[in-house]
């Protein structure tokens, strides 16, 4: 959970990403992978794929992976997926400003798999408490059967 925080600044959000009202792509010139507010409440925005508006013809195809599109929607239901997504975002923003330049291909696929396992690693640490106490429960059950 600490190099989740430490990385993005707050916790996992098992929560599937919103839409941002100013469209598909966000502005990464502050450093850091904005929220949305909706309703007063901050959570995070699609950040599933490239960060590109979908108008952009690097996203018109189907199988395209971008910010807000078909493919990006589909994965941002499977719990935990967005915030593995801020987190590698967020590295990636980082990345590039350290260097100087943009990222590689193999900067950008090399670390998608260390950053599910924080992710999930995080995501599990946050939500154990929940996740024990279903399984106690259900044990409690059986075994009154």
């Amino acid at each position: 959970m600490e190099l989740y925080q430490y990385s993005v600044g707050r916790e996992p959000d098992v929560r599937p990403g919103v839409d941002r009202p100013s469209g598909s792509n966000f502005d990464d010139s502050s450093g850091v992978v904005p929220q949305v507010n909706i309703n007063g409440y901050l959570q995070e925005g699609k950040n599933i794929g490239i960060n590109l508006p979908l108008n952009d013809s690097a996203c018109a195809g189907f199988y395209s992976i971008c910010h807000g599109a078909a493919m990006s929607n589909v994965l941002n239901e499977i719990p935990g997926f967005n915030a593995f997504a801020t987190l590698h975002d967020q590295w990636m923003i980082s990345l590039e400003r350290s260097k100087g330049a943009d990222m590689t291909v193999l900067e950008n696929i090399g670390s998608m798999p260390p950053a599910v396992f924080v992710n999930y690693g995080a995501v599990y640490e946050k939500y154990r408490p929940v996740i024990e106490g279903l399984l106690d429960a259900n044990a409690k059950k059986r075994n009154k059967n």
